[in-house]
């Protein structure tokens, strides 16, 4: 199994990205959360939608998708059953429990007891281009950015796009 499209509300345009755009080996596209799975998607309460073919986005590659769960267990347990290879599972940096597992994009499940039932929460692409020149495009078009600041994984960049669940990181 593979994910092959996610479907979030992003804003990219002010950034020169018309979506549809394939990221790397996953297309994103702008509208209502869902996912694209090659070979049917996991028995979850996340719509789904067809991937629809795109042009490559230079410079730029998906980090991950994230998902949050009342329900960590039953969650990674969906995800593993349509060929997820879980990689990681426990306590993040900061004090999260989250599992990871690789469906051709990472996949990050965090375990959020308060929600309701698992959903798609945010994506994190990755870019080549200077995020801080990123930040001040996105902020001349209107939208809140967060500055780049150091990354949980070591020698990356962060920043966030608030409201719009899009992180954006310089690229390994």
């Amino acid at each position: 199994m593979k994910l092959t499209a996610v479907r979030f509300p992003l804003p990219m345009e002010p950034v020169g990205i018309v979506l549809p755009a394939r990221f790397d080996e996953t297309v994103a596209d702008h509208g209502t959360a869902a996912w694209a799975w090659e070979g049917g998607a996991p028995d979850l309460p996340i719509d789904a939608f067809d991937a629809p073919s795109a042009p490559a986005a230079s410079a730029w590659g998906l980090d991950h998708v994230v998902v949050t769960t009342p329900d960590m267990e039953a969650t990674v347990r969906a995800l593993v059953e349509v060929g997820c290879d879980l990689r990681r599972h426990g306590p993040t940096a900061k004090g999260a429990t989250a599992a990871f597992l690789l469906a051709g994009t990472l996949i990050e499940v965090i375990d959020v007891p308060s929600s309701t039932a698992p959903r798609l929460a945010g994506i994190a692409l990755e870019t080549d281009l200077p995020l801080d020149d990123l930040a001040a495009r996105w902020r001349a078009s209107g939208f809140e950015v967060a500055d780049p600041h150091p990354a949980v994984q070591r020698g990356r960049m962060i920043m966030s796009v608030r409201g719009h669940r899009l992180a954006v990181m310089t690229r390994r």
